[in-house]
């Protein structure tokens, strides 16, 4: 009976059949979620270049013509050039915007005064607030005075990659437990002199 036993068993562990099987078992799922990390990486690349890129265009249009900076326009040319992936952008030039879950496009404007400690550049760098505020008597048509673009964005997952992380999100109030990420992009353009 033993021996019976010891050669049932000998001829398991000889056995070759179901190894592929096994390995496929065990490299498949990890390659997948590392397929879905590529994948999903470069779509947040992706956004943050065309995020950059419609910033740069809206900052040019409004120093064209004064006509460009209003909310709507703005609001409707970012759209337009964020081809979706950035959708219902929330112009504000107050400060705050009132939706957390939207996108949102912060304007505010610093004059430039060349003699001063800190630069118009230096202060708009510096300012830590979501949304910065204008400074009293300035707006983004001032003529030499510095306009800050910041763009408030998020990005929902694509992939189950964002299940994923919601798992790992211990803080409900972390983009990890929301199942997106939450990103913010800057340009600082400066107005014509006239």
């Amino acid at each position: 009976m033993m021996r019976k036993v010891k050669t049932l068993f000998g001829r398991f562990f000889k056995s070759n059949q179901g190894v592929t099987v096994l390995e496929f078992g065990l490299v498949a799922p990890l390659f997948l979620v590392l397929l879905m990390g590529i994948f999903e990486i470069s779509i947040i690349i992706t956004k943050n270049i065309i995020a950059e890129n419609a910033m740069r265009a809206v900052g040019r249009d409004a120093i064209l013509s004064a006509a460009n900076s209003s909310s709507a326009a703005v609001s409707a040319r970012m759209n337009e050039l964020t081809f979706d992936f950035i959708d219902n952008v929330e112009v504000s030039y107050n400060g705050s915007c009132t939706d957390r879950n939207k996108n949102c496009l912060c304007i505010a404007a610093y004059a430039d005064s060349p003699g001063s400690d800190a630069s118009a550049a230096s202060r708009a760098q510096s300012s830590t607030a979501d949304c910065p505020a204008s400074e009293t008597g300035v707006n983004p048509t001032t003529p030499n005075a510095l306009v800050v673009y910041r763009l408030n964005y998020f990005h929902n997952f694509f992939t189950p990659l964002g299940a994923i992380l919601r798992l790992i999100g211990s803080d409900p109030e972390s983009g990890f437990a929301k199942g997106r990420l939450d990103f913010t992009t800057t340009t600082i353009v400066q107005n014509e002199p006239f």
